[in-house]
């Protein structure tokens, strides 16, 4: 609830001295929340990557200029450790819906164009690391889909972080929009949130069918050693139709 509030207070809030403390703390409290309910090593590199994104937000927020390197730098590891959150979950699935091979499509082809649109406008000396951010944010998104979580929170909360960002680089490199601001903030801050939420939901990969072969064979042989008289072994299935 702080972080929400704090959201919504630095979202609605004029420039003064030491904004970026409140621009800090949404980011913040999420990381501490997700510290109180870590139970593996995914909630840690969460957690990681948070304190990454609050950094970033504070040093925009202290000298967007002067600290734009800085900032694009601390964003990208957050993004890196995001991309770690997601990998646990990314190696244990075993088939991906023609859906989300679509969204991951869709997120690289997305990438290409807002590189081929950013970069001309960019000084040589952000190239390099404008196009390292582009890509770091765009396989955050991609581990997202990869993971293919049950529910769509986390696949939302990247998504929703990806137009933020894309619509500040539009905004900072191509074309200036008056009250973006007022737009941006929510999405970013939404797809921290949601992120968030789905992690410590404890969201996990749909089941394939290979995952529930595994299941159903390590039931039987559960089975088996209760019952060593009757076959259980998984090629007897259809030899003992009361089993199921």
């Amino acid at each position: 609830m702080a972080s929400l509030i704090a959201a919504l207070i630095f979202w609605a809030s004029r420039p003064f001295p030491g904004r970026f403390i409140l621009k800090g703390i949404p980011v913040l409290a999420l990381a501490l929340i997700v510290w109180n309910h870590k139970k593996s090593r995914q909630e840690i590199t969460l957690f990681i990557a948070l304190l990454f994104h609050c950094l970033g937000d504070v040093f925009l927020e202290i000298a967007r200029v002067r600290l734009f390197l800085p900032a694009v730098g601390a964003f990208t590891l957050g993004h890196i450790f995001y991309i770690l959150t997601f990998k646990v979950d990314v190696s244990s699935h075993h088939g991906l819906s023609a859906t989300r091979k679509m969204l991951v499509s869709a997120v690289i082809i997305f990438a290409i164009i807002m590189g081929v649109v950013i970069v001309p406008h960019l000084k040589t000396p952000l190239v390099a690391p404008v196009v390292l951010y582009v890509i770091a944010i765009s396989t955050m998104a991609i581990f997202a889909f990869l993971a293919n979580y049950r529910t769509a929170w986390i696949s939302l909360g990247a998504v929703s972080y990806l137009l933020s960002d894309s619509l500040i680089a539009i905004n900072t490199f191509v074309h200036l929009f008056a009250g973006i601001a007022y737009i941006i903030w929510p999405m970013y801050y939404l797809g921290q949130f949601l992120i968030v939420v789905g992690v410590l939901m404890g969201e996990k990969p749909a089941r394939s069918f290979n995952n529930l072969s595994m299941i159903q064979a390590r039931l039987l042989q559960t089975v088996s050693r209760m019952n060593p008289s009757q076959n259980y072994h998984p090629s007897a299935l259809k030899k003992s139709p009361k089993l199921f």
